[in-house]
């Protein structure tokens, strides 16, 4: 007969979501990105940000000058480390090349100028905006220059959960914004998806940067479940206070 210790052991399985301590890098994420000492080759300019999902696919910059800062001190976001981009040259390449239509992005920064409409992440191409903001208090989220929600103001953090899609796709079936600061409402409209190169601190136009901080920045090939999306709701609120 078993121990009764085994007989009693509790079934985790059963347990509500969020009731057990969250790991983000439990999921399976094409890439991960967050801002800390051990994922920088240089803090004080950053030529390669690590990629921690355990898939290589490391953010790079090779130019000094476009080297980009990890900020320990000064800009936190809920007191944890963020890349500092400064609008002026600075950008991390990644090689992400092509990003699945019915994948996502989640996003946890803060966009501090809106000149080039102000792109915290894009693509290469000079046609697809993933997140950016055309005036102090509107968040954008597609290519089309269309405002679809009013979530922060200039120089304050957010996160954003952003839906990837192509335009042979059913924008109201695969809606570019899921959503901001866990409103819970999302929002549909038009424009293209990702088949270039993801970037972050730029819109992905060579002259076109972008004055931010980047707290993380994550990749998921495929929609999260409801239950993982949750908890990664919980997780944000619990480190970084959104």
């Amino acid at each position: 007969m078993p121990a009764l210790r085994t007989l009693l052991k509790p079934s985790w399985k059963n347990r509500t979501a969020g009731s057990l301590p969250f790991d983000p890098n439990s999921l399976p994420w094409g890439a991960a990105y967050l801002a800390d000492v051990a994922n920088v080759d240089d803090p004080a300019a950053i030529g390669v940000f690590n990629d921690i999902s355990g898939n290589g696919k490391h953010a790079t910059q090779t130019s000094t000058p476009a080297k980009p800062v990890l900020d320990t001190t000064t800009n936190l976001i809920n007191g944890h480390p963020v890349v500092h981009y400064d609008g002026t040259e600075d950008i991390h390449l990644t090689p992400l090349g092509y990003l699945n239509p019915l994948g996502e992005i989640w996003v946890v920064g803060r966009i501090n100028g809106i000149g080039n409409n102000g792109h915290i992440i894009g693509s290469a191409s000079t046609s697809v905006k993933l997140c950016h903001m055309a005036d102090a208090a509107t968040l954008q989220y597609n290519n089309n220059n269309v405002a679809v929600s009013k979530a922060n103001s200039l120089g304050v953090a957010f996160a954003a959960r952003i839906g990837l899609y192509h335009s042979s796709n059913n924008p109201s079936t695969h809606p570019s914004l899921l959503d901001v600061n866990n409103s819970g409402a999302p929002v549909t409209n038009t424009g293209n998806g990702v088949n270039q190169q993801l970037v972050l601190g730029s819109w992905g136009a060579w002259g076109v940067y972008t004055n931010c901080d980047i707290a993380e920045v994550r990749y998921s090939p495929s929609r999260l479940g409801a239950s993982d999306v949750a908890s990664m709701w919980g997780y944000i609120n619990a480190r970084y206070a959104l």
